[in-house]
């Protein structure tokens, strides 16, 4: 389901495969209508002519060959990025570009025409909006085969390296090694509402209109670290796509079935969406227009996405 609105996908070269069918067979047809005429051209210098045939067949296969061989690694390099082999979950589509370009040229009309950018949003204390990173602090759903973020996130510990080490500039020098610690700093993190997507902060497109919940963590699978969160690397958890098969799992999140009924009523959620963020100033009209006309031609509560259901 994401996947319709991942804009560094990469393209199939399929359709290429195609368009040098489509060719071969156009120059199959002219070279059946002038046969004759080519053919007297050939026998005219039947080696030399014979050389460009037999170079350019040559060609053609190694053409195909490689468009071929392409097929199978651009799966490979679309479903790497979507699922790390090294990550338990997912990767995060969410992606974070069309705010900071929006924030980005905020910040030059600021500067330039002195016009005050938007309210900044993030998470406070102070509106308990930050709590410590348990399932029971964050308000995260119990959902059937994924991990709770309990222990997730690393301990983040205050070192003592000796009297001569500055922390402020991080200058000096350590005196004591391996440093002493001297404390665990407590560590919080955004609450969830009841899909596991953070309540505060600028909210996507993706965020506000989900096709399932977007995590900030993301548990390594195997080695060292296995269950630890892994730096950068956030998590996509999809909602199911009907309301039976959501019952059928366990999964308390609503389904896509439930939330938008139909594709019409999801693009339109998501027109919604962008609008409101333009006229907030935290997107452009352009990344708008874009991430529209994706969920318009994304699968959601579409023939097409239930065809693929039934076929996993």
């Amino acid at each position: 389901m994401a996947r319709d609105l991942d804009p560094y996908k990469l393209s199939s070269p399929r359709i290429f495969f195609i368009r040098m069918l489509i060719f071969l067979i156009l120059a199959a047809c002219v070279a059946a209508v002038l046969y004759r005429q080519l053919f007297e051209a050939f026998m005219a210098n039947p080696g030399l002519n014979g050389l460009i045939i037999f170079t350019l067949l040559l060609g053609i296969v190694f053409g195909f060959r490689q468009v071929i061989r392409l097929l199978p690694e651009v799966r490979w390099v679309n479903a790497y990025r979507l699922r790390d082999p090294g990550l338990e979950l997912i990767s995060n589509p969410n992606s974070s570009n069309e705010t900071l370009r929006a924030v980005q040229h905020a910040l030059v009309d600021w500067v330039v025409k002195d016009i005050l950018p938007p309210p900044s949003q993030y998470p406070r204390l102070d509106r308990g909006e930050l709590v410590a990173p348990t399932q029971a602090a964050m308000g995260f759903p119990t959902i059937p085969g994924v991990p709770l973020p309990d222990g997730i996130v690393n301990p983040f510990y205050d070192y003592d390296f000796g009297p001569e080490f500055h922390y402020a500039d991080v200058s000096g020098v350590m005196t004591m090694t391996p440093p002493v610690v001297r404390r665990m700093l407590p560590t919080v993190v955004p609450k969830v509402d009841a899909d596991g997507n953070e309540i505060a902060g600028v909210a996507s497109v993706l965020h506000q209109v989900p096709l399932g919940t977007y995590t900030g963590w993301n548990p390594g699978a195997d080695g060292f670290y296995k269950g630890q969160i892994r730096m950068n690397m956030g998590a996509f958890i999809p909602f199911a796509r009907t309301k039976a098969e959501r019952l059928a799992s366990g999964d308390p999140r609503l389904s896509l079935e439930e939330r938008y009924g139909s594709h019409e009523n999801y693009v339109a959620k998501v027109r919604v969406a962008a609008e409101r963020l333009v006229h907030g100033r935290y997107l452009l009209q352009d990344d708008a227009d874009r991430l529209i006309s994706e969920a318009q031609a994304s699968s959601v509560l579409t023939e097409k996405q239930t065809t693929t259901a039934s076929a996993r």
